[in-house]
C-alpha cells in the first residue's frame, strides 16, 4: 500500500467503526431507562439487547471470517452498515420489544461485517508485515466511539426524545456509514492488490510453529481475553450509574465516564509508539495488570471525584491497550495466513462471553452494588492475566 492510500484507508476505517459501534453497542447506556420506561420492561432487559448482538455476532464470527479470507474482507463492509441502520429505522418507526430484538438481531448479523472482523482483516489482507501497526492505528480512533457518541445520543434525546435520537442515529448509519463503506470497498477492488491475480503482500509469518503450542496458545489467549473482556465489555456501559451510586453528580458522572475515549487513545497511542520494541504478549502483560489496581481505587478511601477519574483513566487505557492486543497478539504468534478465518474461530467463544457481559454486570450492580461488582471485576482480570503469564512462559519455552 502506498503511504496516501493507507492513511485514507485507516481513516475511513475509523470512522465508520466508531459510528458502528457508538450507534448500537453504546445507545443502552444512555437511552436505557427512556426505553425501559415507554417500552414497559426492566433497565436489565435493555442491555439484554446487547448481549443478544454479540451473541450473534458471536455465532456468526467463524463463517464471517473464511468468506473473508475467500472473497476478501472490504466486500462485506457495506453490508454491515446497511443492517445496523435498517434495525435502528425500524426500531424508531415501530417502538416495540419485538422490533428491538430484531433490531439488535440485525447489530448481531452487522458485527463481522462492520464492528469486530472486517477492518483489521481487511488491514491484515492489505499490509502483510505492517499488518500490526495499521491495525492498531485504525484502532488508536475507534475507541473514541463512546466518548463521541455518548454526548450525541444524549444530546439527541434532549432535542428530539429518545425515538428521534434513534431515528437519527440510524440516518448517520445511511448517510455516512454505508456511502463510506462502500467507498473503502471500491477504492480497495481498483487499488489494492487482487487475490485472484495472486498479488496479495506476503504473510506475516508465525512465531510459533509447534502444533502443540499453537493449540496451547489459542486456548490461552481465548481465556485470557474471555475474562478480560467480560469486565471491559460489562463494565462500561454502567460505569455512569457506578459513579453516581459512589456519590458523583450525575453531569460530573457523564463528563468521567467520557473520558474514557481519551484514556484508550494514550494507550493505543502508547502502543503505536512502542511497537517496534515492545512485543504484544508484552503489551499483554502490563495492560492486564493495570485492570485491577484501576478496581482497587474504587473501594478506596478516596474522594468520589477523584477515584471515578483515577479509575476511568487506567482501566480504560488498560483496556484499549488489549483491544489492540485481541487484534495483533495472534498476528504476532500465530501469523497473518487465513487471518480472518483464525479470528473468526477465537471470536467465537470470547464474543459468547462478550454477550453475557452487560447483563451479567447489570444484575451484579443490582444485587451487590458497585462494590460488588468491582470485586468481580478483579477476580476476573487477575484471572486473565494469569493466563497471559502463563502463555508468556510457554512461548518462552518454544524458544528455549
Amino acid at each position: 500500500m502506498s503511504g496516501t492510500f493507507r492513511l485514507a484507508l485507516i481513516a475511513m476505517l475509523a470512522t465508520s467503526q466508531i459510528i458502528g459501534w457508538g450507534t448500537t453497542f453504546y445507545v443502552p447506556a444512555v437511552l436505557a431507562d427512556d426505553m425501559a420506561r415507554d417500552l414497559g420492561i426492566a433497565r436489565e432487559a435493555v442491555f439484554l439487547g446487547v448481549t443478544l448482538m454479540v451473541t450473534v455476532g458471536a455465532l456468526a464470527s467463524p463463517l464471517c471470517g473464511r468468506l473473508m479470507d475467500r472473497v476478501g474482507a472490504s466486500t462485506f463492509m457495506p453490508i454491515g452498515s446497511l443492517l445496523i441502520g435498517a434495525g435502528l429505522m425500524g426500531f424508531g418507526v415501530l417502538p416495540t420489544l419485538a422490533s428491538a430484538l430484531l433490531a439488535t438481531t440485525l447489530f448481531g448479523v452487522a458485527m463481522p461485517f462492520a464492528l469486530s472482523l472486517a477492518a483489521p482483516t481487511l488491514l491484515a489482507q492489505l499490509s502483510g508485515r505492517d499488518a500490526r501497526r495499521n491495525i492498531a492505528l485504525m484502532m488508536l480512533f475507534t475507541g473514541l466511539s463512546s466518548s463521541v457518541f455518548w454526548p450525541i445520543t444524549s444530546s439527541l434525546a434532549q432535542a428530539f426524545a429518545w425515538r428521534g435520537a434513534i431515528l437519527s442515529l440510524a440516518a448517520i448509519n445511511l448517510l455516512l456509514a454505508l456511502p463510506l463503506n462502500a467507498v473503502i470497498a471500491r477504492l480497495v477492488s481498483r487499488a489494492g492488490p487482487s487475490q485472484r491475480r495472486g498479488d496479495w503482500p506476503a504473510p506475516l509469518p508465525p512465531r510459533l510453529t509447534s502444533g502443540d503450542l499453537r493449540r496451547r496458545a489459542q486456548w490461552l489467549m481465548v481465556a485470557a481475553f474471555s475474562l478480560q473482556g467480560l469486565a471491559s465489555w460489562g463494565l462500561p456501559l454502567h460505569t455512569i450509574a457506578m459513579f453516581e451510586e459512589l456519590g458523583v453528580g450525575s453531569t460530573s458522572a457523564v463528563a468521567i465516564a467520557a473520558l474514557n475515549g481519551p484514556a484508550q487513545i494514550a494507550a493505543r497511542l502508547a502502543e503505536i509508539a512502542l511497537a517496534g520494541r515492545v512485543q504484544p504478549l508484552t503489551t499483554a502483560i502490563i495492560a492486564a495488570a493495570h485492570i485491577p489496581l484501576a478496581c482497587v481505587l474504587l473501594l478506596a478511601p478516596l474522594n468520589p471525584v477523584t477515584a471515578a477519574l483515577g479509575f476511568t483513566m487506567i482501566f480504560f487505557g488498560a483496556n484499549g491497550a488489549m483491544s489492540i492486543v485481541r487484534a495483533t497478539l495472534p498476528l504476532a504468534l500465530l501469523g497473518s495466513a487465513g487471518y480472518g478465518a483464525l479470528m473468526g474461530k477465537l471470536a467465537l467463544p470470547q464474543n459468547l462471553m462478550f454477550a453475557a457481559a452487560p447483563s451479567l454486570f447489570a444484575v451484579i450492580l443490582r444485587s451487590l452494588g458497585s462494590a460488588g461488582a468491582t470485586l468481580v471485576t478483579i477476580a476476573l482480570s487477575l484471572a486473565a492475566l494469569a493466563c497471559v503469564v502463563w502463555l508468556a512462559f510457554s512461548v518462552a519455552s518454544e524458544r528455549r
